[in-house]
């Protein structure tokens, strides 16, 4: 099996370089109050926090169905800062990258999108 940055765990892929960088920066958003979600934006994050309330996790179905409940007016509301983040776990969640041990390596990286997420569904995000 050829070695590639694919396989390679400690190696960050685009897709969570991307997502990362943006959950960071709409987290600054939020702490400095440039940013709070809209009725419907907490709305779609209570809907994937419901979703994951039984174990925790995104999963690509899951955000995907959020995407679609937002439709269009999700894309337009406060500047489509929730949407694009959304779109953005998507290639990580599908990326379906393991590590030798069998594990994925995000870093906690979708832990820390779950709990925004959650924070949003209660107006919070900070």
């Amino acid at each position: 099996m050829p070695n590639t940055t694919a396989q390679l765990p400690s190696t960050p892929r685009p897709a969570e370089t991307r997502l990362c960088e943006g959950l960071d920066a709409l987290a600054e958003r939020a702490r400095c109050g440039a940013w709070t979600p809209t009725p419907l934006e907490r709305r779609i994050a209570r809907l994937l926090t419901v979703a994951a309330a039984g174990d925790g996790l995104l999963t690509a179905e899951r955000v995907r169905t959020a995407l679609w409940e937002g439709a269009v007016a999700l894309v337009q509301e406060n500047g489509g800062e929730l949407a694009a983040l959304l779109a953005d776990v998507l290639p990580v969640l599908t990326g379906h990258v393991y590590g030798a041990d069998g594990v994925r390596h995000t870093d906690g990286l979708l832990d820390d999108v779950y709990r925004f997420v959650a924070a949003t569904a209660t107006g919070h995000a900070r």
